[in-house]
């Protein structure tokens, strides 16, 4: 992200979403010494180390602030997620922020208080048909201590459906704040009677399409070798206004996915590489399930030598990757997450039109 803010590719008019997960916690210190509390812990040999003590306190988590600063002087949507979680594959232990805050209403509206800590992030009220303690009343309450402490503060409200919260919506988002009307991965044209009804809701705020194209159970086996992964509907970048919305996100050829926990030593490396001009995605993946992340190192020639990716050598992504495999390297599931999103949004700062 640091490089595409250096090169100027995250422009003005995009605005980051950070979906918080889990916290980046400090440590405790001792308030007479102001050293470190530590604890004894066993390691293998039996060996005891002496490990800091991790501080619970919300308002010690150095998560917020890691955001601010990662994205100075621009405002960032932080939405602490929740969602269903029999819909996700997930490690508990990987996840456990998300499990608390999905069943402990308070402690949700306290994570969402202390947002306000910091002045150019702003607060996601995440709304979750089916499995929602959320209900309207709790919405006017927190919104109305978010004003109490600073009116001017915009918000955001973050629905997956308008069935229930119609009317509270619309009493409280006003024209500086936002509303995030999120598609999951079905298609906006997947839903034109809400969508006709949010248009007759004439509200104020700023309203954003989120769209989760590609599915969340396609494998590397569904993806085609150097061809154009077509079941990647990225349609809504180009119909969005035609339904109402303002503007629009998704999660740059990502998967909306959560943590299943371990490290994957099997399976299908799978490169995608998004193309602006014609609003797609190109795949490449290695069948050899055996290599795991070493297949990447198999499919790279033929990303780096593919004439439609990168022909004027400005691709942050493919010059980094090109890098590393001259001296060996070919990169973790994790860098290759990276690399996705960073082409993906060079490519739309480059290529599509501005945002409304």
């Amino acid at each position: 992200m640091t490089k595409l803010i250096a090169n100027g590719y995250l422009r003005d008019d995009m605005m980051p979403l950070v979906e918080v997960i889990r916290e980046e916690l400090d440590y405790m210190r001792d308030p007479n010494t102001g050293e470190y509390l530590r604890y004894p812990k066993k390691i293998k040999g039996g060996k005891i180390r002496h490990e800091k003590v991790k501080d619970p306190d919300v308002h010690n988590a150095r998560t917020l602030q890691m955001i601010s600063e990662l994205f100075p002087d621009r405002q960032v949507f932080v939405d602490y997620f929740r969602c269903d979680l029999s819909k996700y594959e997930h490690d508990a232990e990987e996840v456990g922020l998300v499990v608390e805050l999905t069943l402990s209403l308070e402690r949700y509206k306290k994570k969402l208080l202390g947002i306000l800590e910091y002045s150019n992030l702003i607060p996601v009220i995440t709304i979750k048909h089916g499995i929602d303690m959320l209900s309207p009343s709790d919405i006017r309450e927190i919104v109305d201590q978010i004003r109490l402490i600073n009116s001017n503060r915009s918000i955001a409200i973050r629905i997956d459906g308008l069935d229930g919260y119609a009317d509270v919506i619309k009493e409280v988002l006003t024209a500086k704040d936002f509303l995030i009307y999120d598609f999951n991965e079905t298609p906006i044209r997947s839903k034109p009677d809400e969508c006709m009804k949010l248009k007759k809701m004439q509200l104020d705020a700023h309203k954003i399409a989120l769209c989760s194209p590609r599915p969340r159970d396609a494998a590397g086996k569904d993806f085609p070798n150097g061809a154009y992964a077509k079941f990647i509907n990225n349609s809504h970048l180009d119909c969005y206004k035609s339904y109402g919305f303002d503007s629009v996100g998704d999660y740059g050829g990502l998967r909306d996915k959560l943590p299943s926990g371990g490290v994957a030593t099997n399976g299908r490396a799978l490169i995608l590489m998004y193309i602006a001009q014609l609003n797609t995605f190109k795949s490449f993946v290695c069948d050899d399930v055996k290599k795991g992340s070493k297949g990447f190192r198999v499919v790279l020639p033929k990303v780096i030598a593919d004439p439609e990716l990168n022909p004027d050598g400005t691709c942050l992504a493919l010059n980094a990757a090109t890098k590393s495999f001259h001296a060996g390297k070919e990169g973790t599931y994790a860098l290759w997450i990276e690399y996705t999103l960073t082409r993906y949004i060079q490519q739309i700062a480059t290529w599509r039109p501005l945002f409304a």
